[in-house]
């Protein structure tokens, strides 16, 4: 669990508490001083959804304030009229208890409404520690994270134990002829002895180029252009998993060529470098 996104403390949490959220597909989950409560998954068919969670389960203090995380994800506002409809949390209270929450603590995208990656722009990323730090982005120094060993076909099964969420990040070469266009896309998958009760995040080079929530929309074909891929040289693949049940959840991706034209575009050199922005020590403000 990363702290991350919401916190709540509260010097006295008595019996349960209950949530309200607003948005199409929006989903959250919830852990109490790092034990997980509960998550709304999410439904297409449901602007707004209720849960009461139970803290039975959770190990409350008494000499110290206790922490409510909350990981939401409210899927973006409506396009038009609807722009300026309401997101994220609408409501939330303790029942049973006469003392309420004493703040919150919102952390959301690296430097808030300020745009620190003028490039990828600023609805590029949400507010996960990782991508506030810049796991996804192309250099970030991951030495020494743990490696998770790769099958020998094309495609990768990624695995999360627990509710959780974390990130996985790799980096491929390409060497694409320059008289070819080449196509190519993403293919995300949920094994079908895993749970769909994830949600997960591509990046390709720092760019978010798809969203997967396979417990809601059959979404699994993601084209990425080139200048976005490096058609010649190194290219940065992160994804982020978020497991939304203890259950945890499997995560399959792989790619496809989808044609190869003839061409006099030189896709190897669209872009070049600048369409790629690297990690900078910046990226650690934001911690």
């Amino acid at each position: 669990m990363y702290k991350e996104e919401a916190l709540c403390k509260s010097n006295s949490i008595h019996g349960e508490r209950e949530r309200t959220f607003s948005n199409i597909d929006s989903g959250w989950s919830a852990w109490l001083n790092g034990k997980f409560l509960d998550s709304f998954l999410g439904d297409a068919s449901l602007e707004q959804g209720n849960l009461t969670l139970s803290f039975s389960n959770a190990t409350l203090n008494t000499e110290k304030p206790n922490i409510l995380l909350i990981v939401h994800d409210d899927t973006g506002h409506d396009q038009t009229t609807g722009a300026l409809n309401p997101r994220g949390i609408l409501e939330s209270r303790l029942i049973g208890s006469s003392t309420g929450f004493s703040h919150w603590r919102i952390a959301g995208t690296a430097g808030g409404e300020s745009n620190i990656d003028p490039v990828r722009g600023t609805y590029n990323e949400d507010g996960l520690y990782g991508e506030r730090v810049g796991w996804h982005l192309p250099e970030y120094d991951d030495s020494d994270w743990k490696k998770v060993p790769a099958k020998e076909s094309s495609n990768s099964v990624l695995s999360v134990q627990g509710a959780t969420v974390k990130f996985f990040r790799t980096s491929v070469p390409l060497d694409l002829s320059s008289q070819q266009d080449v196509s190519v896309s993403f293919i995300l998958s949920t094994p079908s002895s895993s749970s769909k009760a994830y949600r997960a995040q591509l990046f390709v080079n720092g760019y978010q180029y798809g969203r997967y929530h396979p417990h809601i929309g059959n979404q699994v074909v993601y084209p990425v252009p080139p200048g976005i891929l490096n058609y010649k040289g190194e290219n940065t693949i992160s994804v982020a998993i978020w497991a939304q049940s203890e259950d945890g959840a499997s995560f399959e991706l792989d790619w496809r060529v989808n044609y190869v034209a003839d061409s006099s575009l030189d896709t190897r050199n669209v872009g070049g470098e600048d369409l790629r922005p690297a990690w900078t020590e910046k990226r650690n403000e934001y911690a």
